[in-house]
C-alpha cells in the first residue's frame, strides 16, 4: 500500500475493528437506545472524512462534532444522518448550520439570544440545550431552566434535545458524584416535560457513563474513546474485563528511510542525547513530533520492526526519529509500526500515553491531520 502510493508514513483505519467495538459497547445498554459517534478533534485523530464514511455505513444513528467545519467535513463524506455540534458556534455561523441541517448546542443566554435574533426570513438551526449538573464548565443551571423554556416558546425556537456531561465517570470510584449529576439531570428532564418538551432527545452518557450504568443512557449515548477501541481509563479496564474485547481502530505505519552503522561510544541526535554502548545499526524514520510522536518518547519509546521492538534513540526531532535496529536485519523500505500490531507484538496508544504521562485521547488527537488515512478490511 505505502510503496504503491509513495507514502513515507500513513495511518490505517480498520472497519472491522469499529464494527467489533460497536458490538462490545452495545452490550452495556438497552438496544433501543441510539449510538451517536463522537467525531470531534478529527475523529480522535482517525480522520473525520474517512472515519465518517465507514461509520456512516454502520449502526450509528448520529454524529457529534466540535464545530460547523467538522460538520461540513462529515456532510462532504456523505453523512446524511443527524449531526450535533457539542462545542460552541459563533452567531454568524448559525445560518450555515441550519442550511447544513446541523444541530447546535446552546449552553448560555448569549447563545440562546443569538438564535432568537436570526431574521425570520433565514432558517434557524435546531439545537440541544446543555444543562450544568455539576461539572461547572458549560450549561444552564437548573434554576434558570423555567425562564429558558419560556424564552424558547416565546421565540418559537427549535429545541430538539437536552443533555449534560459527567465530570468524573472515568473512575468507578466516583460513582456517587455521577449519581448526584444523574439526579440533577432527571430534574432537568422533569422541568422540560412540564413545559411541554417531553418528546425531545435526552442524553447524558459518553463512554464512561455507558459503563457506569445503563440508566445513564436515556435516548442515546455519545460514544467517543470506546468506539475507537480504548477503555476510558485503566480503572475501567480493570473493573470490566470484557473491555479487553475492544480493538483499536487506528494503526500508524512508516517506512525506514535510511540505515546507518554507528560505532561504539558515538553520539546520536540533537544535543548528543544518546550514546551507543556497542557497535550498532540504527534506522531513520521520517516522522517526528510534527507528525505526532510525543517528545517524551525520546530514549524511552519503542516501535515495532518486523515484529520486534526497536528503541527510539535520542531526542524526537520535528520530522525524524532514530531507532536501534541492531540484530533485527532491517533494511531501507521496511515497514515500521508506531501504533498497532506487528507479528505477535502490539503497541497501543495506552502504552505511548503511559510513557509520555498523558492519555490515549491526547496521543490519538495529536496525530497530524495531513498524514494520509487509509481504510482497511
Amino acid at each position: 500500500m505505502a510503496k504503491q502510493d509513495q507514502l513515507k508514513t500513513w495511518i490505517e483505519i480498520s472497519k472491522s475493528a469499529l464494527e467489533n467495538n460497536l458490538r462490545v459497547l452495545g452490550s452495556f445498554f438497552p438496544h433501543q437506545a441510539q449510538i451517536w459517534a463522537v467525531t470531534k478533534s478529527n475523529a480522535y485523530g482517525h480522520g473525520i472524512f474517512d472515519f465518517g464514511k465507514i461509520a456512516n455505513e454502520l449502526e450509528i444513528s448520529g454524529f457529534c462534532v466540535d464545530s460547523i467545519f467538522e460538520a461540513a467535513k462529515l456532510r462532504q463524506s456523505g453523512v446524511k444522518k443527524p449531526i450535533l455540534i457539542i462545542g460552541s458556534t459563533l452567531a454568524n455561523l448559525l445560518p450555515q448550520a441550519a442550511r447544513g441541517q446541523v444541530a447546535v448546542s446552546v449552553s448560555n443566554w448569549e447563545a440562546l439570544e443569538a438564535l432568537a435574533e436570526i431574521d425570520a426570513s433565514e432558517a434557524r438551526p435546531e439545537f440541544h440545550l446543555k444543562v450544568d449538573t455539576g461539572m461547572h464548565r458549560q450549561g444552564f443551571e437548573l434554576g434558570e431552566l423555567k425562564k429558558v423554556f419560556s424564552f424558547i416558546k416565546k421565540h418559537d425556537l427549535k429545541l430538539r434535545g437536552i443533555y449534560s456531561h459527567l465530570a468524573a465517570a472515568k473512575d468507578p470510584v466516583y460513582k456517587s458524584f455521577s449519581e448526584r449529576q444523574f439526579g440533577e439531570f432527571k430534574k432537568a428532564i422533569e422541568l422540560a416535560d412540564g413545559e411541554g418538551f417531553g418528546n425531545i432527545l435526552k442524553h447524558f452518557a459518553a463512554t464512561p457513563g455507558i459503563l457506569s450504568s445503563a440508566d445513564y443512557v436515556f435516548d442515546l449515548a455519545r460514544v467517543g474513546i470506546g468506539l475507537y477501541g480504548y477503555p476510558p481509563s485503566k480503572a475501567w479496564a480493570m473493573h470490566l474485563p470484557q473491555l479487553e474485547n475492544l480493538e483499536p481502530v487506528l494503526s500508524w505505519h512508516a517506512l525506514i528511510s535510511e540505515i546507518k552503522s554507528v560505532r561504539k561510544g558515538e553520539y546520536l541526535g540533537y544535543d548528543l542525547s544518546a550514546r551507543v554502548a556497542v557497535n550498532s545499526e540504527v534506522a531513520i524514520l521520517p516522522i517526528g513530533y510534527w507528525h505526532g510522536i510525543p517528545p517524551a518518547l525520546g530514549n524511552v519509546g519503542e516501535v515495532l520492526v518486523n515484529g520486534k521492538r526497536a528503541k527510539i534513540l535520542g531526542k524526537v526531532a520535528m520530522d525524524v526519529i532514530v531507532i536501534d535496529v541492531t540484530g533485527l536485519r532491517a533494511k531501507t523500505g521496511d515497514e515500521v509500526v508506531i501504533i498497532g500490531k506487528s507479528g505477535k507484538d502490539e503497541i497501543n496508544a495506552w502504552e505511548l500515553a503511559t510513557l509520555a504521562e498523558t492519555s490515549p485521547h491526547e496521543i490519538l488527537t495529536r496525530l497530524n491531520p495531513l498524514i494520509k488515512r487509509v481504510i482497511v478490511d
